[in-house]
């Protein structure tokens, strides 16, 4: 199931699969996979100039990380607050 969340946030448009993403957040591993569709959401976030947008989801994906994860997340968050 989680892969599946996973391709699906990496295929479907930027707004489409933050909108996944917001609507099924536990799906999200806690692991490095995770992390990396944060990072690829939050990359095409920016791309399309919403960059409060990213930061929004930045945030809500570290509440929910832990340990490496959670950190890497925020020093993204604050280096795009920056």
């Amino acid at each position: 199931m989680r892969d599946s969340f996973l391709a699906a946030l990496e295929e479907a448009p930027p707004l489409a699969a933050v909108a996944l993403f917001d609507a099924y957040p536990v799906l999200l591993p806690p692991d490095q996979r995770g992390e990396a569709a944060v990072q690829l959401l939050v990359e095409r976030l920016l791309g399309l100039d919403l960059g409060d947008r990213a930061a929004a989801l930045l945030r809500q994906a570290m509440e929910q990380a832990s340990g490496t994860s959670r950190a890497a997340l925020g020093l993204r968050l604050a280096m795009l607050r920056l």
